[in-house]
């Protein structure tokens, strides 16, 4: 029977890329970060979040884990698509149908349009990280996020053994088949279908 992989397991399958039989019980800050990270990285691709955002004097706040907008095309309660532009080429239009985002990480993003609405949208988004050895890890394929972890870790060590690009490679072909494997099944899942 098939079992969503933990935390645990990536941790794992990272320490076995070291020639490690066990996971290490100290000084894994460094490999959980980059485990996240992967997590992150790979998550942009595969998985998007709906959501609403009530447009009140031309902006509304985007979710707190908001990374950007799927298509780039956000529709009101008519279906009417809007399109994004640039946030500068906002001063170009006056009107119509766009929509342009505004903010930082750190103080959080905007939606500015020039229409007060509510409106709907996909978008992609940051991940909580994984804290707990029974966390389950949201990539289906562990062995992608281990050597994306691994490939990174090897590059802060200046690659002593000359692997990090070939992890990296098998990292990003275990993506594609990911995403592959996706779209034979239909259009991105939204992170609710999958927690």
């Amino acid at each position: 029977m098939y079992s969503k992989a933990t935390f645990l397991d990536a941790k794992t399958s990272l320490a076995y890329r070291y020639g490690e039989t066990t996971v290490p019980q100290s000084g894994d800050t460094n490999r959980n970060h980059w485990i996240n990270k992967a997590v992150e990285y790979m998550s942009q691709f595969l998985y998007k979040k709906k959501a609403t955002a009530t447009v009140a004097s031309g902006t509304a706040e985007l979710p707190d884990d908001f990374r950007f907008i799927t298509d780039g095309i956000i529709y009101d309660a008519d279906r009417n698509p809007y399109y994004q532009i640039n946030e500068d080429d906002q001063i170009k239009q006056d009107s119509g149908y766009y929509f342009w985002i505004s903010g930082n990480p750190v103080d959080g993003y905007l939606l500015n349009t020039y229409t007060d609405a509510t409106f709907t949208f996909f978008y992609t988004f940051y991940p909580s990280p994984m804290t707990l050895n029974t966390d389950v890890c949201i990539i289906p394929d562990i062995e992608a996020v281990s050597a994306y972890a691994y490939a990174y870790l090897r590059k802060s060590q200046t690659d002593p053994l000359g692997d990090a690009d070939k992890n990296l490679q098998e990292s990003e072909n275990r993506l594609k088949d990911m995403i592959h494997n996706q779209n034979q099944n239909g259009d991105s899942l939204t992170f609710s279908s999958i927690a």
